[in-house]
C-alpha cells in the first residue's frame, strides 16, 4: 500500500548533479550503505518531493499464469 510516511521533501542541495524532472526514478544511498529508489513527484521552489514507496505501490496488478505441468509429488 502507498504510505504517506514514505513521501519526503528534500532540498535542491540534496541533488548535487541537478534536480531530476518529475516522474524520474532516482537511486538514493541509505545511511546503511544500501541503495533505494525514489520517484521525483513534485518540485516547489527549493523543495523536491520524493516518493520512496515501491514503484508499483498503490497500483492494481494483473498477473497471468500458465500452468505447464502438475506433479502428484513423490511416489510412495
Amino acid at each position: 500500500d502507498l504510505t504517506e510516511e514514505k513521501l519526503q521533501w528534500l532540498t535542491r542541495e540534496d541533488f548535487p548533479d541537478g534536480v531530476p524532472d518529475p516522474g524520474m526514478l532516482v537511486a538514493f544511498d541509505t545511511p546503511g550503505g544500501a541503495e533505494t529508489p525514489g520517484l521525483i513527484k513534485e518540485i516547489r521552489g527549493d523543495r523536491v518531493l520524493v516518493d520512496f514507496n515501491h514503484p508499483l505501490s498503490g497500483r492494481a496488478l494483473r498477473i497471468e499464469v500458465e500452468v505447464l505441468q502438475v506433479d502428484d509429488g513423490p511416489a510412495h
